[in-house]
């Protein structure tokens, strides 16, 4: 390196300096002007590093609120469809009552019920109404 010009030893800093440490580049590249290019290689490489820690923390910090996003979306909509079938299940409780001639159930009441206990009800009033029919 201390045969090559300096021209030459600019192009293989500018060339090679990605395959060195610093220490190893202010050794092979003692003159002022060269440390000072280093410095700022240094400094870019620094800034890059820093950049990229801080665009892996921001996709990090987007994705995290897509998944949120989409969590709470596709809970409103199992809560439009939950209510959906139990408003329908109300409906056909309420007929059936009806039908029956029995008094019907307290709105408020059926609501505070899970779907599983609206359907047994469901279905108790059916087997009612087919024993009837029977």
């Amino acid at each position: 390196m201390a045969s090559a010009t300096p021209v030459e030893r600019w192009i293989f800093l500018l060339r090679h300096a990605q395959n060195y440490d610093v220490v190893q580049l202010r050794r092979l590249f003692p003159e002022v002007a060269f440390q000072q290019a280093i410095q700022s290689i240094q400094t870019i490489a620094l800034k890059t590093e820093d950049k990229q820690m801080y665009d892996t923390r921001e996709k990090a910090a987007r994705d995290h609120l897509w998944l949120m996003n989409g969590a709470r979306e596709e809970a409103r909509e199992e809560g439009r469809e939950e209510g959906f079938e139990k408003g329908s299940m109300i409906g056909t409780i309420g007929t059936l009552q009806a039908v029956l001639g029995l008094a019907e159930s307290n709105i408020d009441d059926l609501r505070s019920k899970s779907i599983d206990e609206l359907k047994a009800l469901a279905l108790q009033l059916q087997s009612s109404l087919r024993g009837r029919m029977a």
